[in-house]
């Protein structure tokens, strides 16, 4: 008898409906509550809480069609799709269920009856199979039915161990279970292949199309059984595979469905072979990828979107074999919607969705897949006339590239190569936790509540309620009474507090039962249908069956009510705003704030987020009566209710509407009119997911009190600037404008006075002997061209303090210094081979002294208190030496020989350095010989000549500072300058020079076009004179001073940099790794999702790493001129911010290299660097400031006290990367070593997933203990992600070694273990004679 799938599937519900059972809808792809399941992949998963006594239903029997997926988890079936006649990613499973009503005679009765009756199969067709011990069934069959003894086939412990058969079914290592019994078709004997149980029963002739399940024990976890009060029956019809019997073919890829999609398939890619697998392949995967779309699945790296996406990206490869030149994977769900939509009108309503997010992920799924396969043909190639392809190039095909397994094989199956799975064993398990990261296969079932009683819920009426104690619950057992300061779960036969459910959290509140007893309600959750009351007793005892008074926290129900309705209010907003196609992905309904998710595949401009906070507003605003009210499903949805994805509705639902500007199904509390909602604020929007965005909001008391603190800083603001709110803008711009003016206008100013100065000394001008310190002066210079103008001596020691500009006379005597012993260690000290973790300070905006002391003096002690507790080596100052102009931040030097007298004397500098050294604290200074200004005091012109300038005028001035450049050929200033370096470490005992701008140094043409530059004597750009004064320089200071450093900001290739001068460097110690800040800042700036495509970023910086002694430095540059805050700069929501910005100094301090952090970055400063004010200190008031704080206090310690971090900064012998090219899951993975024995593994992941048993090679130690993670709750984090005890080293082949550990890492995050001991590698056990090895 022919039936198309749609005949096949109505006559089943039908013949069940006509014996009893009701019919119910297919439950979502996503299993509702089951943290054990991927996917629903079996009819009975929406009835497991029956089966388990959690959950009772108004019916005893039940059928369904279920739309299942099997492509990963426990059970897989994407590998087979496309090569087998009968596996698929997505099918459909036809049920029928007994919940302690029929047994074994009925199901057995009620499966042969259909098959043979209402579908028409010959009887001599179908063989049975029972468990062999299963006498019962056995006697049916045969008795009953009359299925003769031939065709009936027992089937033992098959699978090895007790109850390890095809025939006895299990829902895992505890709970229900019992035999089963399958019935087979025969296809006959032309058809290879022998019945079940036999050596041939792998081949096509037996087709399983029907199995009963008989659960009638409950498994514990001792592996005992008892029997369970009331057997049930779980019965299970493969569509597809009754279809293909049906129609008369022998793989379901021939019956009427697969039939049509592979037309379409070969319609729209122009294919005329109709047998090609690749036609098989497409079909089956857009079943699985439109229905996981349509029930709330989205592509991304983790869990049921990981898999989702490797189906795309098969289908995707498929489609290229077949010779898609373009995105065409998704034109194929208008054909699956015409076929489908009728049984699944969910495909039907999310098709636009569907479309769009297969359309986007297949466009960037081809931004790799050419690259992959070039690669693999490349090696291909190398394998001359092997034919099996190494399991790590299956690896990096698969972790580059996003090359499943299944991929790669399609590509050489076909060409006669093979994988080598054994060596791709490990990694592959590591992909598989992330796709089961979620799962929890060993659930005891017997350890959770079972609750089946349905508690009644009065809140939607009323905040208290008069209610009776049905149970109590301590440590997960049953209890008779609680009592003073004990925790429990209490359960109720009613009442007022909402369990959390559907994103809203529970009610909160007290249970009283009498004056003097009183429990105190911390949360509500719901088992099943129970709702249970978590907390402590807070006086008194409570007892079961007493009598009680259920009291809500009406203030806390109202908070959440009213961010639950500002909810659905935003839900409609955005989809007024952005389209029909946005959809709920998630949310978190809390007293304090709302967190929704939804479907949207680009970022939302300003001007849409203010329309939809309008529009919010706007309804709040207008007074919208909330009202609820319970219909049949059916019609809530026809009268166009919003229903949520991955949410499980019964056949009467509850529809919250909101005037006629929402409506949707909701079993939430919500307020009686919008009005109630008070002020509606959007606080962020931001991606989580692949096409998924999310806005974090609040209404009420909360931003009100927002708008309060907004307030207050508007008005501050207004009175320090002297302006109406309103008009603070204008102000602000119009003192820009002034600013700039007065700038101008003083620099015409100084000219024009030094002139009239100038005449005016020169006219009372007379020899003074004995001047005393403080006196001023200024040398009058009088030019060839007759012009005299008065200059600061370039040689002063001391300055007038500006805006004033004369030189002062001053002796620097008088300074008794305490750092005797710091000098004599510095001097011994090695400093390539020891710990350097820099603290880079802007000293006028470090902190405002309150003190009347000088600048120097009042800061140096505070100073050095906080750097010794933070645990920095030393101090890295922004130029102190003396400048005129406050925003040049110091780079624009006039007084070469002087410290800055806007912060003391240079006694006070001499203080500051001294105290500094008393604390161990080591002072480096930025030095500017780079430029100078052309401020008339100043060198410019010297001597009415270019004295100290380039004699070229084209080379004279830096064309994109307006500063000018020192000759560096003549030997006059290579002796100033280097005599002013050497004055500092002489003077003031400095222990380092950061030279400024070295690239602008050492190439003529920097930042200038042809013709603007003279090349060198040799025709190139190397400015020779630079090149002999920085090592004039380099060779002068570190000779002199042992211990010092000299540190070149350098930002080209120019190579040698830290080489010695006799070796053909320039001489320095270290080097600033410019291409580290930039690549490592850009890559984080980046959406997690394409971070993978950017992964070369992140580990560049190791294909150059010891070329030079590197400083990694995160400096001032980068947090300056709109570029945004260190924490700013990280994508991401709040938490996503501090949680990276901590990941990324983790992996900082654990790169190779010194240190060097910008002040504010341990604050988790917010705003950018502005140097007329000082830190926000203030933030340390909040938590999240004052953690990042320790953090950074935590890994200095961690840092200096670790030598494997810093001993071997400079060669390979420190380092070794163990996983560099895991772009997909954003993580690198690398040791670092001391030399002496001890290693240090370190894991830094970029993603906003985290991992649990990421597995990898490692060097052979027995164990890894962490001992750093930048997840602690004491940094902020939320020490959810740990590796709790020692890791054992595993003889588990991955990465190329023969040992392997798997550990877990945080989501954004940096775990540092340490190795212990020495691995030995098993010996191999020898098998016995018919004892089968373990898998």
């Amino acid at each position: 008898m022919y039936m198309t799938t749609d005949q096949i599937r109505q006559t089943y519900l039908d013949f069940f409906k006509a014996h009893g059972h009701t019919v119910v809808r297919s439950s979502s792809l996503v299993p509702h509550n089951d943290p054990t399941l991927l996917f629903t992949n079996a009819g009975m998963n929406q009835f497991k809480d029956i089966y388990l006594g959690k959950e009772k239903r108004p019916y005893l029997r039940a059928t369904t069609a279920q739309k299942c997926v099997r492509a990963g988890g426990k059970q897989n079936d994407l590998e087979n799709v496309g090569y087998t006649a009968r596996h698929h990613t997505f099918f459909e499973m036809l049920g029928n269920f007994s919940f302690g009503d029929y047994f074994k005679k009925e199901a057995i009765y009620y499966a042969w009856t259909l098959l043979t009756e209402g579908f028409g199969l010959p009887k001599e067709s179908l063989t049975v199979t029972v468990y062999d011990k299963d006498n019962e069934a056995y006697n049916i069959w045969k008795d009953v039915i009359g299925v003769p003894v031939d065709r009936i086939i027992r089937i033992g412990d098959n699978k090895g161990g007790a109850f390890n058969s095809d025939n006895f079914w299990q829902m895992g290592d505890t709970g229900p279970c019992g035999p089963c019994s399958e019935i087979f078709y025969d296809h006959g004997a032309d058809i290879l292949g022998g019945p079940p149980g036999s050596a041939e029963e792998d081949g096509d002739r037996f087709i399983e199309i029907w199995n009963i399940v008989f659960m009638q024990y409950n498994r514990k976890a001792d592996g005992t059984f008892e029997k369970l009060g009331k057997p049930m029956i779980d019965n299970g019809l493969g569509l597809e595979r009754i279809a293909a019997v049906l129609q008369g073919v022998h793989s379901n890829y021939d019956i009427d469905l697969f039939v049509a999609l592979e037309k379409a398939v070969a319609s729209l890619l122009n294919v005329s072979d109709l047998k090609d697998k690749s036609l098989r392949v497409i079909s089956d995967h857009i079943r699985s990828c439109s229905f996981l779309i349509a029930d709330g699945v989205l592509p991304s790296n983790e869990g049921r979107g990981y898999v989702l996406r490797r189906i795309i990206r098969r289908a995707v490869r498929h489609g290229r074999l077949l010779g898609a030149k373009e995105v065409f994977f998704y034109k194929l769900v208008d054909t699956l919607a015409d076929l489908m939509g009728g049984a699944y009108p969910e495909l039907i309503e999310q098709k636009e969705l569907i479309k769009k997010t297969l359309k986007r992920e297949e466009e960037l799924f081809l931004n790799t897949l050419d690259r992959g396969l070039a690669l693999l043909e490349a090696e291909l190639k190398k394998l001359g006339g092997g034919k099996q392809i190494p399991g790590d190039v299956v690896f990096k095909l698969y972790d580059t590239y996003g090359f499943p397994t299944d991929l790669t094989q399609d590509v050489v199956r076909d060409r006669g190569y093979t994988i080598d799975m054994e060596g791709f064993d490990a990694e592959m398990a590591k992909q598989k936790a992330l796709s089961k990261k979620n799962s929890k296969f060993d659930v005891d079932y017997n350890q959770e509540l079972k609750l089946t009683e349905v508690t009644k819920f009065t809140g939607y009426d009323s905040l208290v309620a008069d209610s009776v104690i049905t149970g109590i619950y301590k440590d997960g057992e049953a209890v008779d009474s609680i009592s003073t300061d004990e925790r429990a779960v209490i359960v109720l036969n009613e009442t007022p507090f909402y369990g959390e459910m559907g994103g809203q959290v529970g009610d909160i509140g007290i249970i009283q039962a009498g004056e003097n007893t009183e429990f105190i309600v911390e949360d509500t959750k719901r088992v099943g249908k129970t709702i249970i009351h978590i907390g402590r007793v807070e006086l008194g005892e409570f007892s079961k069956g007493a009598r009680v008074k259920a009291i809500v926290d009406e203030e806390n129900h109202k908070a959440i009510a009213a961010h639950h309705s500002a909810t659905h209010l935003l839900d409609a907003a955005l989809k007024k705003v952005l389209g029909d196609h946005v959809h709920q992905a998630g949310s978190l309904v809390e007293p304090d704030r709302l967190r929704f998710d939804f479907t949207h595949f680009e970022g939302i401009t300003p001007q849409q987020l203010d329309e939809v906070e309008d529009l919010v507003n706007d309804a709040i605003l207008s007074g919208l009566p909330i009202t609820t009210e319970e219909l049949p499903i059916a019609e809530a949805k026809a009268r166009g209710a919003v229903a949520t994805f991955g949410e499980k509705y019964g056949q009467t639902v509850r529809v919250v509407t909101m005037g006629d500007f929402s409506m949707e199904l909701c079993g939430g509390t919500h307020l009686d009119n919008t009005a109630k909602a008070g002020p509606f604020r959007i606080k962020s929007e931001s991606s989580v997911a692949s096409g998924v965005r999310r806005i974090e909001a609040t209404t009420g008391k909360v931003t009100m009190e927002d708008m309060r603190r907004s307030r207050g800083l508007l008005n501050r603001a207004s009175q320090f600037f002297k302006s109406a709110p309103e008009t603070l803008m204008e102000r602000l711009e119009q003192q820009a404008s002034e600013m700039k003016a007065l700038r101008q206008a003083l620099e015409k100013f100084k000219s024009e006075a030094s002139m009239g100065e100038a005449k005016q000394i020169l006219a009372s001008a007379k020899t003074v002997d004995g001047l005393h310190d403080g006196a001023l002066y200024k040398y009058a210079v009088t030019g060839a061209d007759g012009q005299t103008v008065l200059k600061a001596d370039p040689f002063a020691a001391h300055c007038e303090t500006g805006p004033a500009t004369a030189s002062k006379v001053w002796s620097l005597e008088g300074y008794v210094w305490h750092d005797r012993s710091y000098l004599r260690r510095r001097a011994a000290r090695d400093v390539y081979h020891a710990p350097m973790s820099i603290y880079e300070v802007h000293l006028g905006s470090w902190r405002r002294p309150e003190t009347g002391l000088p600048w120097y003096r009042s800061v140096a002690d505070e100073l050095a208190d906080y750097c010794r507790e933070m645990r920095y080596t030393h101090v890295e100052l922004l130029p102190v030496t003396e400048y005129p102009y406050e925003g040049s931040w110091g780079y624009q030097v006039t007084g070469y020989y002087a410290p800055t007298s806007r912060y003391g004397t240079p006694q006070d500098f001499m203080y500051f350095i001294d105290t500094l050294h008393r604390a161990g604290i080591g002072v480096i200074m930025d030095w500017v010989p780079a430029h100078f200004p052309k401020d008339a005091h100043g060198l410019a012109r010297f001597d009415g000549t270019r004295l100290y300038e380039c004699k070229d005028a084209r080379m004279a001035e830096h064309p994109e500072w307006g500063t000018l450049i020192f000759d560096y050929a003549m030997p006059e200033v290579q002796s100033f300058l280097i005599s002013s370096a050497m004055s500092f470490f002489d003077r003031y005992h400095i222990d380092g020079i950061r030279v400024d701008a070295v690239s602008s140094m050492l190439y003529l043409n920097y930042a200038r076009r042809d013709g603007e530059w003279t090349p060198n004597r040799d025709g190139g750009s190397i400015n020779l004179g630079a090149v002999a004064f920085l090592q004039k320089l380099n060779t002068a200071v570190l000779t002199a001073w042992p211990g010092c450093v000299t540190v070149a900001e350098e930002s080209s290739a120019y190579p040698s940099v830290t080489k010695p001068p006799y070796d053909g460097g320039l001489g320095f110690s270290f080097k600033w790794d410019m291409g580290f800040m930039h690549d490592t800042l850009d890559y984080l700036e980046l959406d997690p999702y394409f971070r993978k495509y950017h992964h070369d970023k992140l580990t560049f910086s190791m294909m150059y790493a010891f070329s030079e002694n590197f400083i990694l430095a995160f400096s001032h540059d980068e947090v300056v001129h709109g570029k945004k805050s260190m924490l700013d700069k990280m994508y991401g929501t709040y938490e996503q911010k501090f949680a990276t910005l901590r990941a990324l100094y983790g992996y900082q301090f654990a790169h190779p290299g010194k240190k060097l952090t910008f002040m504010g970055a341990e604050l988790g400063q917010w705003h950018e660097w502005d140097f007329a004010g000082q830190l926000d200190w203030y933030l340390l008031e909040n938590d999240a400031n004052r953690r990042m704080q320790d953090f950074f206090r935590a890994v200095n310690r961690y840092y200096l006290t670790n030598p494997a971090l810093w001993r071997i900064d400079f060669d390979w012998a420190g380092f070794e990367w163990l996983v560099a090219d895991d772009n997909e899951d954003n993580t690198v993975v690398f040791v670092r070593r001391d030399g002496a024995g001890e290693e240090l593994l370190v894991a830094v992941n970029f993603s906003p997933n985290g991992y649990r048993d990421y597995r990898f090679g490692v060097p052979p130690r027995k164990t890894w203990r962490e001992e750093l993670s930048t997840d602690d709750t004491a940094f902020g984090g939320t020490g959810e992600w740990r590796n709790e005890k020692p890791v054992r080293t595993q003889a588990i082949p991955s990465h190329g070694r023969e040992q392997s550990i798997a550990i877990t890492i945080p989501p954004l995050g940096a775990v540092i273990l340490r190795g212990a001991g020495e691995y030995k590698k098993p010996k191999a056990k020898k098998s016995k004679a018919r004892e089968e090895l373990p898998a």
